[in-house]
């Protein structure tokens, strides 16, 4: 291979899909990198997301660790937004967008992260549910707030997204109920740092059920 220009294509442009072509660049100055991710940000801080909520992280722009223009200026890497892969020929060594193009790789690595559970339950699909997973998704609850000043809120699950979630809510002043489906929020840690969480989340004002 001593000579060949190197493609590599990496599914999914927000935590590992972005290191992994800052450092695939570190290691071969000469390869073809291209970033496919299918939502409209690369390189983003999901974790920062509900405390823009909360207001402790003020500027949305804060959350864009990076833009496609900047990653193909540091990296030389080619970013390709709202660019969904639909299917992977391994034989031909190709993957298909949802918009029919097709792109050739030497080497693909799949880095799409993961996707938020939804209950199959009744009104999970209704306007005023939402999920946070993504800076979209953020921006719907924010306008949400802003528009229909909600009293309350519900919050479905009691692991760290959903408690910093419930914590940012409870800072916009909502009256906020926590619902884990195991019998304590927090229930990967060991029952005492649980039970001081939820007495944490009731002084609070938060009700919870278990």
């Amino acid at each position: 291979m001593r000579g060949v220009t190197k493609r590599f294509v990496i599914v999914g442009g927000v935590a590992a899909g972005a290191t992994a072509a800052a450092r695939i660049r570190r290691l071969d100055e000469e390869a073809e990198i291209t970033l496919l991710e299918r939502g409209p940000y690369v390189s983003f801080a999901n974790c920062g997301l509900p405390y823009h909520i909360a207001g402790d992280i003020e500027k949305r722009s804060k959350l864009i660790l990076q833009t496609p223009e900047g990653f193909f200026s540091r990296y030389r890497v080619t970013v390709r937004l709202n660019s969904e892969v639909v299917s992977i020929d391994r034989i031909g060594k190709e993957v298909s967008l949802k918009n029919g193009e097709r792109i050739p790789y030497d080497y693909l690595i799949l880095a799409q992260g993961g996707t938020p559970v939804i209950p199959a339950l009744p009104g999970a699909d209704y306007p005023h549910v939402f999920k946070l997973w993504t800076i979209p998704d953020m921006d719907a609850i924010n306008r949400y707030i802003r528009e229909k000043s909600p009293q309350r809120a519900v919050v479905i699950g009691g692991g760290f997204i959903g408690l910093e979630t419930a914590e940012a809510f409870v800072k916009r002043g909502l009256g906020v109920t926590i619902v884990e489906l195991m019998d304590r929020l927090m229930p990967t840690l060991d029952f005492p740092y649980g039970r001081r969480i939820q007495e944490r989340f009731e002084s609070e004002g938060a009700k919870i059920v278990v």
